[in-house]
């Protein structure tokens, strides 16, 4: 009899505590959630932003000419394969010398 009752305490203290350790869980979640929602309430109360002004006929018509003289889309593309084929010819290069090396 002794056996039993003894399982059975067990068997009750180990619910006791995955009560407390989900207790504790639910209090770090609830805080959690509360400092989101302070977070959102504060950043609710801050003025919205204002949007850009808009840029005269003059500037925007010299930024298009000079786009046409200096074509940065063009050199940021031929930069950006220079240095993609240059890592492709650096990966390739390790196996070609070790067949180089190899055949001798």
């Amino acid at each position: 009899m002794d056996g039993v009752v003894g399982i059975m305490t067990a068997s009750i203290f180990g619910d006791f505590l995955n009560w407390i350790k989900e207790g504790i869980i639910w209090v770090i979640n609830l805080t959690i959630a509360s400092i989101g929602a302070l977070i959102s309430y504060i950043l609710g109360l801050l003025p919205t932003m204002p949007s850009l002004p808009d840029l005269p006929s003059l500037v925007s018509s010299a930024f298009h000419f000079g786009a046409y003289w200096f074509p940065v889309a063009f050199l940021v593309d031929t930069g950006t394969i220079t240095i993609t084929l240059w890592l492709a010819w650096m990966v390739v290069a390790i196996p070609l010398r070790w067949a180089k090396a190899t055949n001798q």
